[in-house]
């Protein structure tokens, strides 16, 4: 059995120069080519993807991971948490034909993080004040000038709702 061989290491972007990991970042448009490849190539008969990542970016992982999903309809594709695959790593291996992991791999962690801080206070204690020129309604949501209000930080979990689901 002929096993293609995939690193994917350090920060997950959607995107790099590279098919393979460069400068401390995986893309997952590196990952989705090599998996392309190994897919055509008759001499391949299955894909592991070495997986150490604390994860990384939203954009292009639900992509990379839709992709797997059907890859491995053609060919087994694992993934081997060896020895961290955190949140869109972890999210993208949920795609595979198969999850193995190390005795002392970390996995999990799917979901966001976003931090607001407000400078507004300090700005206008320092004789600074910001005003903010704009069009449309929620062009200014959560800038860094003014309190969070309750409905915009609401508004801003809306997007992450949609996806929990689409992880098994």
């Amino acid at each position: 059995m002929a096993l293609r061989y995939y690193r994917v290491a350090g920060t997950l972007v959607n995107k790099t120069r590279s098919l393979q990991p460069y400068s401390g970042m995986t893309g997952y448009n590196g990952v989705i080519a090599r998996l392309q490849q190994a897919i055509s190539d008759p001499d391949v008969d299955g894909v592991l993807l070495d997986m150490d990542t604390p994860g990384g970016m939203v954009a292009g992982a639900f992509d990379c991971a839709d992709i797997i999903a059907r890859a491995r309809d053609i060919k087994p594709v694992w993934a081997l948490a060896n020895d961290m695959n955190c949140s869109a790593g972890q999210l993208i291996a949920s795609a595979a034909s198969r999850r193995l992991v190390t005795q002392t791999a970390r996995t999990g962690s799917i979901g966001v993080m976003m931090a607001h801080s407000n400078y507004g206070q300090v700005l206008k204690s320092q004789g600074v004040e910001v005003t903010l020129i704009y069009s449309g309604d929620h062009k200014v949501d959560g800038n860094p000038y003014e309190k969070l209000p309750k409905d915009v930080r609401g508004s801003f979990s809306v997007p992450y709702r949609c996806h929990p689901a689409d992880v098994c």
